[in-house]
C-alpha cells in the first residue's frame, strides 16, 4: 500500500465550502480519488494559507509512512512578515522566499528524507531561482493552471489572492505606479480567465474533470519511482 503526504493550499484541501457548483465536489478531488485507489492519504493542506504554514503542519502531526509527496505550491506572498520594511516587490518575495523554502526543506529532511517529492504549480508558480537552491531533486508539474486554461504559460502572479480581496497590499511597496498597474492587469487577466473556464466551476480552484487527469498523472508518476526502488 503506497502512503502518499499532501501539502497546500485550498487547491489541494477537498473541503469545499459553500454551494457547490456542478461538477464540483468534495469525492471528486485528487486526495480522495488517490484514496478510492487503495493509498493512505496523509493530508496537511490547509485552505488560505501560505506554504509554510502547511509544513508546519505537517511538522506537528508528521506521517507515520510516506512514499511520495505531492505539494500543491501557493503564493510565495502568503508568508510575507507583516512587520517586512516597504521595498520593492521582487526584494520582499525574494526574502520571503528563502526563509519559507529553507524552513520548509528543513521539515522535509528531517522528516521526508529521500521521500520523492512532486510539485504541482497550482495557484502559484515556484519563486525562482531560490526554489531550487534549495529543492534539488524533485519532479514538477508546471503552471497546472495555465495547462487547463490551455495556454503556454500565464504572467507571474504572486498577489493574486490579495489583489482579487482589494488593492490595500499595493502600498506595502514601493514600486512604481506603472509597475502596480501592469500586477492588477495581470491579476485581472488569470482572473477572467478561470471564470471563463469550465475547469474552475467556482472561477478559482479547479473541477472534477481536472483532478481526475491529475490523479491519474500523480499515479503514474509514484508508480515510476516505486519501480525504480
Amino acid at each position: 500500500m503506497q502512503h502518499i503526504v499532501i501539502v497546500g493550499d485550498s487547491w489541494g484541501e477537498p473541503n469545499w465550502r459553500g454551494p457547490i457548483r456542478p461538477g464540483f465536489s468534495e469525492r471528486g478531488h485528487t486526495a480522495t480519488r488517490l484514496a478510492e485507489k487503495g493509498m493512505t492519504v496523509y493530508n496537511y493542506s490547509d485552505s488560505g494559507r501560505g506554504n509554510l504554514n502547511t509544513w508546519i503542519r505537517l511538522k506537528m502531526r508528521p506521517p507515520p509512512m510516506a512514499h511520495a509527496v505531492i505539494w500543491f505550491h501557493t503564493e510565495i506572498a502568503r508568508d510575507l512578515d507583516p512587520m517586512e520594511p516597504r521595498d520593492s516587490l521582487q526584494n520582499v518575495l525574494d526574502r520571503t522566499a528563502n526563509l519559507v523554502y529553507d524552513r520548509c526543506c528543513q521539515i522535509q529532511q528531517r522528516f521526508l528524507a529521500n521521500v520523492p517529492l512532486i510539485v504541482v504549480e497550482g495557484q502559484s508558480q515556484r519563486h525562482q531561482p531560490h526554489f531550487d537552491q534549495y529543492f534539488k531533486d524533485y519532479e514538477l508539474i508546471k503552471d497546472w493552471r495555465a495547462a487547463l486554461l490551455n495556454q503556454q504559460s500565464l504572467p507571474y502572479t504572486p498577489l493574486l489572492v490579495m489583489l482579487s480581496q482589494g488593492t490595500d497590499i499595493l502600498d506595502k511597496f514601493n514600486n512604481k505606479i506603472s509597475e502596480k498597474s501592469q500586477w492588477l492587469k495581470d491579476a485581472e487577466i488569470v482572473m477572467d480567465m478561470m471564470k471563463n473556464s469550465e475547469q474552475f466551476p467556482d472561477n478559482c480552484h479547479p473541477g472534477d474533470e481536472a483532478h481526475a487527469e491529475l490523479t491519474e498523472r500523480l499515479c503514474r508518476m509514484i508508480d515510476a519511482r516505486a519501480a525504480k526502488r
